[in-house]
């Protein structure tokens, strides 16, 4: 039989078989091995090493086994190491003097070896699971004093402890005992009361992310609040198999707001710079149009390079408004109604150069409202259509749009293009801000690769998501926005 949680035991006895004996059986069973013969031998060695059991004869030379336990019991460092006592009158006046002076166990002479074995190990059992509470006691103290939510969770994602912050952001948990938690693992549990973003990142919770990529649970922006954001931080309490994991809820809402404090001030900024490059386009065109630069070639084509830069330069600083003004969009109307999508839509291809869109939507969906306000839903479909035009080989993309209800209370639009398939690389990072797939897939054109990082944050923030891949028929990307209904009181 083999000894799982392994450890030092101290023998002390002036008995040299029976120590040799228990050497070879100790080393043997994974045990350390440490021997003494008096009490004060037992005493410095238990100092020196601090073992995970101490097995004391009773008789030794210079003092009894039961002061020697007395004395460990009243040394700190060693008041909570297990003690067994070896004695030779095995009678309840000697067993009744033992646990007074501090002994965990009994061992009767002479030694049954199995019997010494089995004691060993249901003495390391019971210290450890002793220490394992006294740990969890201090960490609960810590963890019920501390603003930031911590939970653990068994193998199974089940919330076996959440302190009090905790049960304050996941409002089904009214208990700090997990016997009165809620059958629900923890995902199921927030998905009731949170949107899980990034979804992909969610997929295999809750392991850690590669890359140590965040994860937010997100409650949606309303008409008089703004989201809230938790952070979610997960580690294994197991380098092994994992049999637990510690999480962290941590409130960032308040550096998410003040991120978008400071892009409404880079807002500013942005629209002080676009006003004068109006006045400077203006005069560009005035000046190409004036018969006497037509008539000189050098000046006409150099007035030609400086349009064209400014142009460029106007439709950068548009882009960077547009994705710093997302996050700031609240519209005070509620969510758009569905009938009147394809108008809305059909008009901003129309500013786009966008020939025509082939749109497809059941015609019961037509009086249903979307979470996404009429407003916010102009500047999601701007973005999506121009990342269509730049990601087309002659920015000339046939463009399919369909909405279909996907859950009783979601709707899913697809909006279908015929330009360039995306390496794996860079639907990854297609979401993060001032990523700039087409520099690389299509040449250097106009623009900042703000289109879906836009997207991305006004759906988070108004209870959906997106999602983005490669046509699985032809060359061509496929962005579906997941987006709820709105709840339309019948009262």
């Amino acid at each position: 039989m083999s000894a799982p949680l392994g450890g030092t035991v101290l023998f002390a006895d002036d008995d040299l078989e029976l120590r040799k004996t228990l050497a070879t059986l100790l080393t043997q069973l994974g045990y350390e091995y440490l021997a003494a013969t008096s009490g004060a031998q037992a005493i410095d060695a238990a100092l020196q090493h601090l073992p995970d059991l101490i097995i004391l004869d009773v008789l030794l030379p210079d003092q009894d086994g039961y002061r020697i336990c007395r004395h460990i019991r009243n040394t700190p460092q060693l008041a909570e190491v297990p003690i067994i006592l070896i004695t030779a009158t095995d009678t309840p006046e000697a067993r009744l003097e033992g646990l007074q002076a501090g002994a965990d166990d009994f061992l009767a002479k002479p030694i049954d070896v199995t019997e010494l074995q089995l004691r060993i190990r249901n003495v390391l059992h019971l210290n450890r699971y002793r220490q394992l509470r006294e740990e969890r006691a201090k960490f609960t103290w810590m963890a019920e004093q501390n603003d930031v939510a911590y939970l653990i969770l068994d193998a199974d994602d089940y919330i076996a402890y959440a302190n009090q912050v905790a049960r304050r952001y996941i409002v089904q948990l009214s208990s700090p005992l997990s016997a009165t938690f809620p059958s629900f693992t923890f995902l199921e549990l927030v998905q009731q009361q949170y949107n899980c973003e990034p979804r992909d990142e969610w997929a295999n919770w809750p392991h850690p992310t590669p890359n140590n990529a965040p994860r937010y649970l997100v409650l949606p922006e309303t008409i008089h609040n703004r989201a809230f954001w938790l952070e979610v931080e997960v580690v294994p309490l197991s380098h092994r198999t994992p049999t637990s994991y510690l999480v962290r809820l941590r409130d960032v809402t308040s550096r998410m707001n003040l991120q978008h404090d400071m892009r409404g001030f880079q807002t500013l900024v942005m629209h002080k710079l676009r006003t004068p490059l109006v006045g400077i386009l203006g005069g560009l065109e005035l000046l190409l149009s004036d018969p006497l630069v037509q008539a000189q070639p050098m000046i006409r084509d150099l007035l030609d390079i400086i349009m064209q830069s400014a142009r460029r330069l106007h439709s950068d600083v548009t882009d960077v408004v547009s994705y710093l003004q997302s996050e700031s969009v609240v519209d005070p109307y509620p969510g758009l109604v569905l009938q009147h999508l394809q108008g809305r839509v059909q008009l901003i291809a129309e500013n786009l150069g966008i020939g025509s869109i082939h749109f497809a939507m059941p015609a019961e969906l037509n009086p249903l409202r979307i979470s996404i306000p009429a407003r916010t839903l102009d500047i999601i479909f701007y973005e999506l259509l121009d990342n269509s035009i730049k990601f087309h080989p002659t920015r000339t993309p046939q463009l399919t749009i369909t909405v279909q209800r996907v859950e009783p209370q979601r709707i899913a639009i697809t909006i279908t293009d015929d330009g360039l398939h995306l390496p794996p690389e860079h639907l990854t990072a297609a979401t993060n801000p001032y990523y700039q797939g087409e520099k690389t897939l299509t040449g250097e054109v106009p623009g900042m690769g703000l289109g879906l990082p836009t997207v991305t944050t006004l759906l988070w923030r108004n209870g959906g998501t997106v999602e983005i891949g490669n046509r699985p028929d032809r060359p061509g990307i496929m962005v579906t926005l997941l987006v709820p209904l709105v709840q339309i009181s019948t009262r």
